[in-house]
């Protein structure tokens, strides 16, 4: 019984360390992803802004 407990445990760690590996995985993948979307609304931001302080009129700013 006390070998099969051993084994047990060890599988278990064993899958839990990989369900671990493959979650911290997923979430730099979506990570990346979002930085990726913030870095591109940054850049429209900076771009707005600079044809904002270029427009001749406060309307057209």
């Amino acid at each position: 019984m006390d070998e099969l407990g051993v084994d047990v445990q060890e599988r278990n760690a064993s899958f839990f360390l990989q369900q671990e590996a493959l979650i911290e995985a997923a979430r730099l993948d979506l990570k990346a992803t979002f930085d990726a979307q913030i870095r591109e609304y940054q850049a429209k931001k900076a771009t707005a802004i600079k044809a904002a302080c270029k427009a001749s009129s406060t309307a057209q700013e």
